[in-house]
């Protein structure tokens, strides 16, 4: 049974790349092209529950039609692993910038809340191969009793857009890396996309994050930790019946200057236990934020903030997209092009959800324009 939407998975992937500035001098009977739709036909079936050799093959005989095969010529597996080789991260980066470009013109208007891109960062770990070079390049976490796992272990943190679903920018570390360096570095790509609103979870609250934010001009609502983690200025105010505050907090900016600015803290009615890795005490929630205006009341502060939960569950379906949590990899260059082709899946599942919002406004007319508008050469 083919699948449903190969063929305009195959359209996408044909305008998208329609727009590389590269050049393929020769024709060959599995090209770049095919190999990156095949590479995101893997990751969409789970290749780890079959085997790789038979999932490739299946693939295969699910898209020759959609990459113009024929019954008689129809590349062996090994052909396909080469061709797959040959897509390296540097390809993937050029295809993601032209792709998120693509993302953006089709949801117009309806990408920005208020006016601002909602982004929502967090981090997850990847198990990988048991390679030396990946275990030398994002080292072995440790186990019950101080030994060291034989699995290498990645830590990757990306900054995922709320409406859309994808990711913005990405930072791969080894396992013992931290979320907060790599939010830090992610802030500075995020900013030339304009109007930004942050959504961040307990555990990445620093002065100098704060401080940098508020230096790039960006929104943000940020959770704080509770109970005796709390932060001084919003100790007393914690405990007390007020819900939405003005706070002068104390921040650092990145050259290292202190300096205090009203911030608003923002207390949730309801009382739900406390961070999973702790005693599960009940406290209420704490915002912190610098949204102002009539706009940004305390309930839709709160019902924003909720949607960063959103992050959360597209961890799980990437993992599970992975092959239970797990990459297939064996090399460095590897392990980034799958993370990257699941980021371009997630771009072409996006602009098959506004192609299908695009024809529910106008079923009768045909498309001569946006992401599935035939390419027009010079």
């Amino acid at each position: 049974m083919a699948l449903p939407h190969a063929p305009t998975l195959a359209m996408v992937v044909r305008v998208i790349l329609h727009h590389l500035p590269l050049k393929f001098q020769r024709s060959r009977l599995n090209g770049p092209r095919q190999s990156l739709l095949i590479l995101l036909a893997i990751i969409q079936s789970g290749v780890d529950r079959i085997g790789v050799r038979s999932a490739r093959l299946e693939v295969m005989k699910r898209l020759d039609t959609a990459l113009g095969w024929s019954v008689d010529h129809v590349p062996s597996t090994s052909a396909v692993c080469r061709a797959l080789r040959k897509l390296k991260p540097a390809l993937l980066e050029t295809l993601l910038s032209v792709a998120k470009d693509e993302v953006t013109k089709s949801y117009g208007k309806t990408l920005l809340i208020h006016g601002h891109r909602v982004v929502a960062i967090d981090g997850c770990r990847i198990n990988a191969k048991r390679t030396s070079v990946l275990a030398g390049w994002l080292g072995l976490p440790k186990q019950a009793g101080k030994r060291k796992a034989q699995q290498p272990q990645a830590l990757v943190v990306v900054a995922r857009c709320i409406v859309t679903g994808i990711v913005l920018a990405q930072e791969i570390v080894s396992h013992s890396g931290s979320e907060r360096d790599c939010a830090r570095r992610l802030m500075s790509s995020l900013s030339g996309l304009g109007p930004l609103l942050v959504l961040l979870d307990r555990g990445f609250p620093a002065r100098d994050l704060i401080g940098l934010m508020h230096e790039l001009r960006i929104k943000f609502i940020v959770r704080m930790c509770g109970g005796k983690r709390t932060w001084r200025e919003l100790r007393d105010l914690a405990v007390g019946s007020a819900k939405d505050v003005a706070v002068p907090m104390k921040i650092r900016s990145g050259l290292g200057r202190w300096c205090t600015t009203a911030m608003r803290m923002i207390l949730s009615d309801q009382i739900s236990s406390g961070r999973p890795k702790s005693d599960r005490t009940p406290e209420r929630m704490i915002l912190v934020t610098n949204l102002n205006g009539r706009y940004w009341n305390t309930q839709r502060v709160i019902a924003m903030y909720h949607r960063r939960w959103d992050i959360e569950t597209t961890f799980r379906e990437d993992k599970r997209l992975l092959g239970a949590t797990r990459s297939r990899s064996t090399t460095q260059d590897g392990f980034r092009t799958e993370l990257l082709a699941l980021q371009i899946y997630r771009i072409i599942m996006a602009l098959i959800a506004a192609q299908v919002v695009a024809d529910a406004r106008d079923v009768s007319g045909g498309m001569t324009h946006g992401p599935f508008a035939a390419p027009q050469r010079s």
